[in-house]
């Protein structure tokens, strides 16, 4: 059987990272993402540099079907997904009554529907094989309320749940599922989302795609349900649980805010 990683957008950022991770550890990949062309571009290093085969599919999957049409081609190819990253996604920010109510839906369809499709259509292979891993990318936002981030913080939030949820359904079945809960990266996320000299995000720490990806996949092959990079977001999630909601909110709506007026 033809092994795969399969990884969503993993033409740059987080994601691109993940798909260098799992070829240095000689893992064939599928990767997903928007554009061919960086699709084109990010196989031909790996190709290149690790000697690892790559396919790739390029395909919209903030689209209702998008999930079928991968799984699709997958089955078409003969590729046996056995790793499942659900890295694709996008943020914005502003006041959620002023925002683009197609953005929004497109969000959440990507960023949480998308994921729980792909987890249903793999799934049932790893189970029938007792072994696979599901790496799901939710935030360090998702252990608290996000004003002036609102879908985003949602859809993160429902990730983290989910993944949760899933883990302990699955234990004992040889299939593992990692929720990738990151602080601030430095990636192309932050400038398109309009949060790179956003009140949390400038005065925070941050960390590399690199340092994050290596992370990640250290966490998911041990089985970790949450894997959060970095002492200091591991401290404030268990602060998170803690801290009254109404405390928390108010604080992260202060940062916004003060921001957002500049």
């Amino acid at each position: 059987m033809d092994h795969r990683v399969l990884i969503t957008g993993a033409t740059s950022g987080i994601g691109e990272q993940l798909a260098h991770v799992f070829a240095r550890h000689h893992r064939r990949l599928v990767l997903v993402a928007r554009d061919p062309e960086k699709l084109k571009k990010t196989a031909m290093e790996i190709i290149t540099r690790l000697h690892m085969r790559v396919d790739t599919m390029a395909v919209d999957l903030s689209q209702p079907d998008a999930a079928e049409k991968v799984k699709a081609f997958c089955d078409k190819n003969g590729y046996v997904i056995d790793t499942l990253v659900n890295n694709a996604g996008f943020g914005s920010f502003g006041t959620f009554h002023t925002s683009q109510l197609s953005n929004e839906t497109k969000m959440v369809e990507l960023n949480s529907a998308t994921v729980m499709k792909l987890c249903r259509l793999f799934l049932p292979k790893m189970l029938e094989e007792r072994h696979g891993q599901i790496l799901n990318l939710s935030s360090i936002a998702a252990f608290q309320a996000g004003p002036y981030m609102a879908t985003y913080t949602a859809t993160k939030t429902f990730i983290l749940s989910f993944s949760e949820s899933l883990a302990a359904e699955l234990h004992g079945t040889g299939v593992t599922v990692t929720a990738l809960c990151p602080g601030p990266t430095d990636s192309h996320f932050a400038s398109a989302a309009g949060i790179y000299n956003n009140g949390a995000f400038s005065v925070l720490p941050h960390s590399s795609t690199q340092q994050v990806a290596e992370y990640a996949y250290r966490k998911m092959m041990r089985g970790k349900v949450i894997a959060i990079p970095g002492l200091l977001y591991q401290f404030l999630a268990v602060v998170d649980k803690v801290t009254p909601r109404v405390i928390s909110r108010r604080i992260v709506a202060a940062l916004q805010r003060s921001e957002k007026n500049r």
